[in-house]
């Protein structure tokens, strides 16, 4: 019997599984007097579960996260921070806009967006892009991002997945889809070629010489479209091509004025639009954000929008120190669209 039961452990010790791989901690040092200086190193690659410490003067150089992944430090010397999920995590110093970093977590998993389009594109009538079937594979879908006139720009970002625009000339434009997920990487971006005909030549479509349609499809304007009963070729595509890509939207906003009040940490800016809408505002100093907000509601005419400032830029201005920005303004008209305007400006107390 004992001689079984030694057999028995033996087995059992053979049997075992191997240890799991421990997480790593990364360092990461900058400069503990008050002038500008690196990240040394500027790039961490890991693994989630690992950890990154930081070493330096936090309050000469407060430390902040680009997407607010992690409260900022501003006082103390090392701060230990740990990335449980893959993507990219980027950091900047709040005093000095030269001093960037980036936290890559292996192992993000991001699928290929795309999108419909509906009705079959015609000059100045709205044209709806849908791309409601996008699933990250590992996360979350965070923002969809179009380039809605084929310029390589893209233009209008926010958690909408249906999207609409109005062209005024005909043409073809190759619109694009791409996203963001919670890790903070962007996916690839699929592009469809969009034929958009003025309704007296026919109906538009995907496609135009590539891409999903062929070349005269069923009209748009009248009964039916092309001159004749029915295109000569499969459905999209058509109409004639125009002067080159344009686009109409609803009349362009301006920002006419800006001005910064500062009360505390939270600043009002006081603009002026020609239209109404929603939209987002951001301050920025270079690479840093100084604060940000979204409005549900901007009014036409005189508009105040108020954020709240990083505790480092508020405590820049309260010790009076002017603080130089940009203001960027991402207004979104009723018809969903954006059109962003920038403004210098300079924070006081």
């Amino acid at each position: 019997m004992r001689k079984r039961l030694i057999l028995l452990a033996a087995t059992g010790a053979l049997a075992a599984p191997a240890a799991a791989a421990q997480a790593a901690t990364f360092s990461v040092t900058f400069p503990t007097d008050p002038q500008s200086g690196p990240y040394t190193p500027g790039t961490v690659e890991a693994a989630p579960g690992d950890s990154v410490t930081f070493a330096g003067s936090f309050e000469n150089h407060p430390l902040e996260w680009v997407t607010g992944d992690f409260t900022p430090q501003e006082t103390g010397t090392s701060r230990t921070y740990t990335f449980a999920k893959p993507g990219t995590y980027r950091f900047f110093c709040d005093f000095h806009e030269d001093m960037t970093g980036t936290v890559h977590v292996a192992g993000n998993q991001l699928a290929t967006p795309d999108f419909t389009v509906s009705p079959s594109p015609t000059t100045n009538a709205k044209v709806t892009f849908d791309a409601g079937a996008i699933a990250d594979p590992d996360g979350t879908v965070a923002k969809v991002e179009w380039d809605l006139d084929g310029n390589g720009s893209f233009e209008t970002s926010g958690a909408a997945r249906v999207v609409s625009r109005t062209y005024t000339k005909a043409g073809t434009y190759g619109v694009g889809v791409r996203y963001v997920d919670d890790g903070h990487e962007t996916s690839a971006v699929t592009r469809h070629d969009v034929v958009v005909a003025d309704p007296a030549t026919g109906g538009g479509g995907t496609g135009g010489g590539g891409g999903t349609g062929g070349g005269g499809g069923t009209g748009g304007g009248g009964a039916t479209g092309g001159g004749g009963a029915t295109g000569g070729g499969g459905a999209g595509g058509g109409g004639t091509t125009g002067a080159g890509p344009g686009d109409s939207v609803a009349p362009r906003p301006a920002l006419r004025s800006a001005k910064v009040v500062l009360k505390g940490r939270v600043a009002a800016l006081l603009v002026r639009l020609d239209e109404a809408g929603s939209g987002t505002a951001t301050l920025k100093r270079g690479a840093t954000t100084l604060g940000r907000t979204t409005v549900k509601r901007l009014a036409k005419g005189n508009a105040t929008i108020k954020l709240t400032l990083t505790r480092a830029a508020a405590a820049r201005v309260r010790k009076g120190r002017p603080l130089a920005a940009t203001l960027t303004l991402v207004v979104r008209d009723a018809a969903g669209n954006a059109r962003t305007l920038k403004k210098a400006v300079t924070l006081r107390r």
